[in-house]
């Protein structure tokens, strides 16, 4: 069983400053792990909980963060139209050892054309959406300075840049045939900061950590009906994080890329009945580059990874408020 948060939902969730998991952690089976922010479920790491949008994986659904500092998740929740987020079990063509998964899907033809502006304590933002008779596309960008926040409000940490950062989406929507549709979302970020953090090693200073960090993300998914019960999905994601740290005198470079191809057939026997099966491949590739001021050497390590899978899942609705699944 799933739980299905609204935008509203996640909005007015007191404690998650508007968030996605931030609200979702207020559910039960989520933990608090210290000051990390991101989403732990049934006593598993934070990567074991998955984030796709639109059936497709996100791999780096978290802002970068530095210690003791809890990170937010990239996206707003303005940006989907339903959250579909489970602590029991999901379905089988999510798998790979999970604790969970969460299922943010995106809205189909915009409705309408609309021009926003949007004026924070900490920022600005402007979105466009313009619709035509079979195409919709929105823009939108925005920007956060915390430093007029912190000049106000005294922190514990001391901040040498208050964090800033620069957030651009861009969704496009096609109509292709009577009901075929094609989605293409993709997002850019841009992130710097800096503090000052004590040293293990020499209790009575500090030392400066900075974080600059970029990351690229494009999901494109096509879904079409074969027939009346037969629904075909294809759709691809791409995501490249890059995270430029410094580390008192010392650098870190960390390049994080994923691919992944995924097709699937939905066929449903009768209202209550239908069968799920479809193919995946996933590719990542890892690079870290570690300069150690104390020997003055380079350390470089990465790995790189390729996994295919298929699955196969037939879903019984023995209710309006039930339902059983077999793998």
């Amino acid at each position: 069983k799933a739980v299905t948060l609204k935008q509203m939902d996640i909005l007015t969730t007191a404690s998650a400053a508007g968030d996605i998991y931030g609200a979702l952690r207020t559910l039960p089976g989520t933990q608090q792990v210290g000051e990390d922010g991101r989403l732990f479920v049934r006593g598993g790491e934070s990567y074991e909980t998955r984030t796709y949008i639109d059936g497709m994986l996100v791999q780096n659904p978290y802002a970068s963060k530095v210690p003791d500092i809890p990170s937010r998740g990239r996206f707003s929740p303005m940006l989907f139209t339903g959250t579909v987020f489970s602590t029991g079990g999901y379905s089988a063509e999510y798998g790979q050892a999970m604790s969970s998964a969460l299922i943010l899907k995106t809205e189909g033809l915009a409705p309408k054309t609309i021009t926003g502006v949007s004026l924070y304590s900490m920022g600005a933002g402007l979105n466009h959406t313009e619709r035509w008779e079979n195409t919709s596309l929105a823009a939108s960008i925005d920007y956060f300075n915390l430093q007029p926040y912190f000049n106000l409000v005294k922190q514990k940490i001391k901040w040498d840049i208050a964090p800033v950062s620069l957030d651009g989406n861009l969704i496009f929507r096609q109509k292709i045939g009577k009901t075929g549709l094609l989605k293409v979302f993709s997002s850019h970020a841009e992130r710097d900061l800096q503090l000052q953090y004590p040293d293990d090693t020499k209790p009575d200073r500090t030392m400066p950590i900075r974080i600059r960090s970029t990351n690229d993300y494009v999901n494109t998914t096509y879904t079409t009906p074969l027939s009346t019960k037969t629904f075909l999905f294809v759709g691809t994601a791409w995501s490249n994080n890059l995270d430029r740290k410094n580390i008192d005198t010392s650098r870190l470079r960390e390049t994080d890329k994923s691919f992944q191809a995924r097709i699937s057939i939905n066929h449903h026997f009768t209202n209550r009945l239908g069968l799920k099966t479809g193919i995946e491949m996933t590719n990542e590739k890892f690079n870290q580059d570690y300069f150690n001021s104390l020997d003055h050497k380079d350390y470089i390590t990465g790995y790189n990874e390729n996994i295919s899978a298929g699955f196969i899942r037939s879903e019984e609705h023995t209710s309006e408020l039930q339902s059983r699944q077999y793998l």
